[in-house]
């Protein structure tokens, strides 16, 4: 059975509530969010992660979601609508298996081309996520 989602929110109707867990970061200005299961209310709790990260002068957010989470494709769109996107796959990511990687930077711009890597593989990754960065658009 498809799951439903709601309008502007990522998951299906009747789970309503996202199982995250936060980590502040501050020496390296990051923080971490890693999801186990996405509910309806993972863009308003997004928000205000990044609202708090702005705030604190957080630099960069992750967030770890689950990729056998059927509420993930609706995720991913509503939260690229927030300024995030993906920069990776992680296997066993987090307790709830493999993830989704997706990056957010508040106000920080990544030099893509001071980024040296050894291989074709790792060059082409780089290329991939500069794509997607909003701010390279």
């Amino acid at each position: 059975m498809p799951h439903t989602l709601v309008p502007d929110t990522a998951g299906p109707a009747g789970q309503e509530h996202t199982d995250v867990t936060v980590s502040v970061r501050p020496k390296v200005g990051t923080v971490r969010a890693s999801v186990l299961r996405i509910g309806t209310d993972l863009a308003e709790r997004t928000k205000a992660l990044m609202h708090a990260a702005q705030q604190s002068r957080t630099e960069v957010g992750q967030l770890f979601l689950p990729l056998g989470d059927p509420a993930l494709a609706g995720a991913v769109a509503a939260l690229e609508r927030l300024g995030w996107f993906v920069t990776g796959v992680m296997p066993e990511g987090n307790p709830a298996g493999d993830v989704l990687l997706m990056h957010w930077l508040n106000g920080w711009a990544m030099d893509y081309d001071a980024i040296a890597m050894a291989r074709e593989e790792g060059r082409w990754l780089v290329a991939e996520v500069r794509v997607r960065d909003p701010e390279c658009r």
